[in-house]
């Protein structure tokens, strides 16, 4: 049944349990709903229900979710009952920031081994550990029984660290080296590039440093039905408006894309509104509480900017 699981599904569980996490610690608080946890996280209430029916039944219907059950059946899905001892490959700028976060205890995972190949850093003490030579990679591993590693070496040497790891018996790799690698079936590779996820989000900032969407020439291509059009629309204003602190809802009111907010983001989002009107030639309609919202045509017109 695991194998059958998308990726994506196991992904969004671990921010599941953060939140949850975080809801335990409130006072007073016992219970949640899919519909408070979509709320707090910016994910679909149906989405959570669905990524949850995958390991059986948690909540039910009318009293929702027992937030310290919960918390155990992901602990549990997860398999973070107990403390995964992880190994760190580098101990450069980076490594040294990896070994001293207290934040990986916290969630059960141990940094118990840390390796450099430069003679310089070898011996030296980062934290409460003490970088060992390279030489002892495969013994080291295989003597502690690690499995998980984190790998924070230059991209040109990131391949051969990991076939050694792999050699070693290490079956999940967390990769900050900026490349691609290559390993067997079986072995799980997870990235974090911040260059990467920079490069993805300047993709929808408007240049001049003003607020909104990116000017996604696609929407104009006539293979794109009115159904895609208004989804595209639906989308790019959502993510216009969730710079506004209190975020905003999206909806449809006769034939237009209708945002609107209340709170004290009102403000914020009405600069944000006249700003998307100004480029869209829509019109500003009054929300609840006073607030403003824009109303915009689901077409987009041709020459707009």
């Amino acid at each position: 049944m695991e194998h059958e699981i998308p990726d994506i599904v196991i992904g969004r569980l671990p921010v599941y349990l953060r939140e949850l996490d975080r809801m335990e610690r409130e006072p007073g608080k016992f219970t949640t709903s899919s519909h408070e946890l979509a709320e707090r996280l910016g994910i679909s209430s149906a989405q959570i229900r669905k990524d949850l029916s995958h390991f059986g039944e948690f909540g039910k219907q009318g009293t929702g979710y027992h937030i310290h059950y919960l918390i155990d059946r992901l602990t549990e899905i997860l398999r973070l009952t107990h403390e995964w001892p992880v190994a760190l490959i580098g101990a450069g700028f980076l490594g040294h920031a990896l070994a001293s976060y207290r934040g990986f205890q916290r969630r059960g995972f141990v940094i118990t081994c840390l390796f450099d190949n430069d003679p310089a850093k070898v011996g030296e003490t980062v934290g409460e550990l003490t970088v060992r030579d390279m030489s002892e990679l495969e013994t080291g591993l295989r003597a502690e029984g690690i499995r998980i590693a984190i790998l924070a070496v230059p991209a040109d040497a990131a391949q051969a660290t990991a076939d050694r790891l792999v050699a070693a018996g290490v079956r999940a790799i967390l990769s900050y080296a900026p490349a691609s690698l290559t390993v067997p079936p079986g072995v799980h590779v997870s990235y974090s590039d911040p260059v990467v996820q920079l490069q993805q989000m300047t993709y929808y900032l408007l240049p001049g440093g003003d607020i909104g969407w990116r000017d996604d020439r696609r929407w104009q291509g006539a293979s794109q039905g009115p159904g895609k059009r208004r989804s595209s629309w639906n989308r790019a204003l959502n993510r216009a408006l969730l710079a506004s602190p209190a975020g905003a809802k999206v909806g449809r009111r006769q034939g237009a894309v209708v945002a609107r907010t209340a709170g004290p983001a009102a403000g914020v989002v009405r600069g944000l509104s006249r700003a998307v009107c100004r480029r869209r030639g829509a019109v500003l309609r009054p929300g609840r509480g006073g607030a403003a919202g824009p109303r915009l045509p689901l077409r987009r017109q041709r020459g707009a900017h």
